[in-house]
């Protein structure tokens, strides 16, 4: 009788959660197959946690490792200990990881030690910028490496592991996981429209702009360059809600606090459920975020992001028409918000990185070694 492949999913943060969920929920459909396990880092705790209840995702071991002001090798080190053990537990077949954390550094290194084959959820991303981001472009050409599958999110992605030599046959094109999650969540909120209960009632009755900031690179000087160009654009444009989702990290928040907070049309909350974070991406005007995730996500729900970033790993967005890269500059941000307001931006082309097929694209390849793969 054959044995049923033993895959651990291993993530830390809720990005990872957001893009990993739809493929152990398509490895639990397949469970006279295959046997999922779900292994947690703790890497981020609030919100880990948050998204695990929102898809409904159990862990089977939590590391939690999260620790007050806790540093990058202190994560490292800490999620190597605790995979060692799991994976002398369990003896998977394969880990599963997905993205660029701290978290899938060191479990796909652990692995890699073990001699344990690794599959790697959203591979090929490059910015070809060591310390932009950072230390998440490291983190992702490592594993790339080491991996016995890349599942490349879009064509590009394949094209640059091909430039690294990385083996033909260890890449497969799947699209990114995030639209499937997306979708799944837009048809969840269609039948229950999450509520928004840090803001006032009127705050989302007029036109809003959506704003996140979390870069490691962007902390400092960057977030705070950021906050002045937003406080200049309320005062411009009154009628506009600026909302700022700000992130639980002080070095990602503090800058935001102490510019926006008593400007009359801005609005800064703490951050919200992926549910209530998607209604509000649908209903805005457009985005400004240094987040890679919301990029691919305003490509699918026809969103222009100004990208406070110098360089991104998703190139896609920004060719398809989706995304404008503005940096921190004060100034280059007010002008593309300007254009877009005053209706003079490039329009919204197309969605590059999805179907919403591609959770099932990683299953066929587990379960057949091929898949019919995402053409964009």
């Amino acid at each position: 009788m054959k044995m049923k492949k033993k895959v651990l999913f291993v993530f830390g943060t809720r990005p990872e959660v957001i893009k990993i969920a739809p493929v152990v929920k398509c490895a639990d459909s397949e469970k006279g197959k295959i046997e999922p396990i779900v292994c947690v880092t703790g890497q981020h705790r609030h919100l880990l946690d948050q998204a695990l209840s929102e898809f409904d995702l159990k862990p089977d071991l939590d590391l939690d490792i999260m620790k007050p002001g806790q540093s990058l090798e202190g994560i490292v080190s800490c999620v190597m200990n605790g995979m060692k053990r799991a994976y002398h537990d369990i003896k998977p077949d394969v880990v599963l990881v997905q993205g660029d954390t701290s978290t899938v550094f060191a479990a796909s290194l652990q692995a890699y030690y073990d001699n344990i084959p690794i599959g790697h959820i959203e591979a090929g991303l490059r910015s070809y910028d060591n310390r932009n981001p950072f230390p998440e472009e490291i983190n992702r050409r490592f594993v790339s490496m080491v991996a016995e599958y890349n599942f490349c999110p879009t064509g590009e992605a394949k094209s640059n592991l091909i430039k690294e030599s990385i083996d033909r046959n260890k890449i497969f094109v799947t699209g990114n996981t995030v639209i499937d999650a997306l979708d799944l969540m837009l048809k969840i909120n269609k039948h229950r429209p999450p509520a928004i209960s840090p803001l006032r009632k009127d705050f989302l009755s007029k036109p809003y702009v959506l704003i996140t900031g979390h870069r490691r690179e962007n902390f400092g000087r960057g977030l705070e360059n950021v906050a002045r160009a937003i406080k200049e654009l309320a005062g411009r444009h009154g009628h506009i809600g600026w909302l700022w989702v700000a992130h639980l990290n002080p070095r990602a928040r503090d800058a935001v606090f102490k510019t926006l907070d008593r400007i009359k049309n801005t609005a800064i909350i703490e951050p919200v459920p992926y549910s209530s974070f998607v209604s509000l991406f649908s209903g805005s005007l457009f985005l400004i975020s240094d987040s890679g995730g919301v990029q691919e996500e305003a490509a699918r729900l026809g969103k222009t992001v100004l990208v406070t970033r110098i360089c991104t790993e998703r190139p896609e967005a920004i060719n398809a028409g989706n995304s404008t890269l503005v940096g921190t500059d004060p100034e280059r941000i007010i002008k593309e918000a300007e254009n877009i307001i005053a209706g003079k931006a490039k329009r919204y082309k197309r969605n590059p990185f999805g179907d919403g097929l591609a959770s099932r694209r990683v299953m066929d390849v587990l379960l057949k070694g091929k898949c019919k793969q995402f053409k964009g």
